[in-house]
């Protein structure tokens, strides 16, 4: 029994010690330096946000380490990540986000995100208030330009006409079927693909 935890334990230490289970990606610093490398990401601190060790290659033994709220973002994979800081995500709450973690959707002129809930839940400055995003349980909707004008998206279809029309008012087409509701909140990720691609 002892020869058999021995083991486990080891092999345990292996692991996490070891960056086999790191993957291929790259970390952007605030200052806009791209450190590539084998990343492997951990469980961080919440006011520091997921801990993540970069290796040259799997040979190397003492990564560079980064925690993602002190980044503007990150790609591991195929999934890719912004860091958002501070900002009011809506005009009638508020609702006060500090650092979060958004996954990149769609990327172009407008970038739409998505930010888990309970990722909302600890960034907020007001846990109700956060909480009455996730009575769905899907993740809140974000949408970004390129001069970082952030704004959350709500389904609610008067409230997401008003949001939609901030971010795509020049596109006369895609705003007619957004207001004549043939494109609604479900579509988001076709109207900002179709928004970028024009």
């Amino acid at each position: 029994m002892k020869s058999a935890m021995k083991t486990f334990f080891l092999i345990l230490v292996w692991f996490i010690a070891f960056p086999s289970l790191a993957q291929k990606g790259f970390v952007l610093t605030e200052n806009g330096k791209r450190v590539e490398g084998l990343l492997r990401i951990e469980v961080g601190f919440r006011d520091r946000g997921k801990k993540i060790s970069v290796f040259e290659d799997k040979k190397d033994k003492e990564p560079e380490v980064f925690y993602s709220y002190s980044l503007r973002g990150y790609k591991v994979e195929n999934a890719a990540y912004q860091i958002l800081k501070g900002f009011y995500p809506f005009d009638d709450s508020d609702l006060y986000l500090t650092n979060i973690e958004a996954r990149v959707i769609e990327s172009g002129n407008i970038t739409l995100l998505s930010v888990e809930i309970s990722e909302i839940l600890n960034a907020s400055n007001d846990f109700d208030d956060a909480k009455s995003f996730s009575r769905n349980g899907g993740p809140l909707y974000i949408l970004k330009t390129r001069d970082d004008h952030i704004k959350g998206v709500k389904p609610a279809s008067q409230l997401f006409i008003k949001t939609t029309s901030e971010f795509f008012s020049d596109d006369k087409d895609l705003m007619l079927q957004i207001r004549s509701r043939k494109l609604r909140y479900e579509n988001l990720q076709e109207i900002v693909k179709r928004y970028n691609a024009g």
